[in-house]
């Protein structure tokens, strides 16, 4: 007589080590599947106080996963500098915010001297740092505009090439608050001719030798739709040194 016996086989843990984390601040830690190893992602409680990043935004909490807060600075928004029907599809945002003009806008001009307490905090150094923001789609009721949707953003100020320490780090700056907002930063080769069009990250991947300086790598910020109303980017760090006068 001949009898057969079986080992049930153990079914393993694909959960063993895994540690389930939060996706963000409007997530919160879920649970590991042992069949799969992989972990929930519930959404955090609607009303969990949370930082959306946005510097036109307070009381910022999450809503079905996702932060946002009530727009607040719609008075203190400087016009972008271009046609009144395109203005609001591009605004800045400063701090110290400029006192009105005649129109009754922020004045695109800032005024400040050394040693100014809203110039540095006081510090004499010979230059001024200001926090700027970048804010899209601005439903504008100060003036007729209709914002529109964003796809690109290039900086033409500072360039792409500059010369001074100081605006090659307001740039980057202004790209970095660009990408905390979901921008991707993008760069071709437009000199010299025999490298246009390669993508490049810095101006030196676009000199027709090592170390020639003849390289121009235009960088551009783009998005795959930027139309949220009141979208705006952090705060970035800007540098401006001040005219002397005697």
């Amino acid at each position: 007589m001949q009898t057969e016996t079986s080992t049930p086989t153990k079914t393993p843990d694909r959960c063993a080590g895994v540690t389930c984390t939060a996706l963000d601040q409007c997530h919160i830690a879920g649970t590991c599947d042992p069949a799969t190893g992989i972990c929930s992602n519930p959404v955090a409680p609607d009303g969990t106080a949370c930082d959306d990043g946005d510097a036109c935004t307070t009381n910022d909490t999450c809503s079905a996963g996702r932060c946002a807060g009530a727009t607040t600075c719609q008075n203190n928004l400087i016009p972008g500098g271009g046609s009144v029907k395109t203005d609001c599809t591009h605004e800045w945002l400063a701090d110290p915010s400029p006192s009105p003009d005649r129109s009754g806008l922020p004045a695109k001009r800032i005024e400040y001297t050394d040693d100014d307490p809203a110039c540095d905090f006081g510090a004499a150094t010979g230059a001024c740092t200001f926090h700027v923001a970048m804010c899209f789609n601005a439903a504008e009721q100060r003036f007729a505009c209709t914002p529109s949707d964003v796809r690109q953003v290039k900086l033409a100020q500072p360039g792409v090439k500059p010369r001074d320490p100081v605006d090659a780090a307001n740039r980057a700056a202004l790209e970095a608050a660009l990408v905390r907002l979901g921008g991707d930063v993008q760069g071709f080769c437009t000199q010299p001719w025999v490298k246009h069009g390669l993508p490049c990250a810095a101006n030196s991947e676009c000199d027709s030798a090592p170390g020639t300086g003849d390289g121009t790598c235009s960088r551009t910020v783009n998005f795959a739709y930027l139309s949220a109303p009141y979208a705006c980017t952090p705060f970035a760090d800007i540098t401006v040194p001040l005219r002397q006068t005697v």
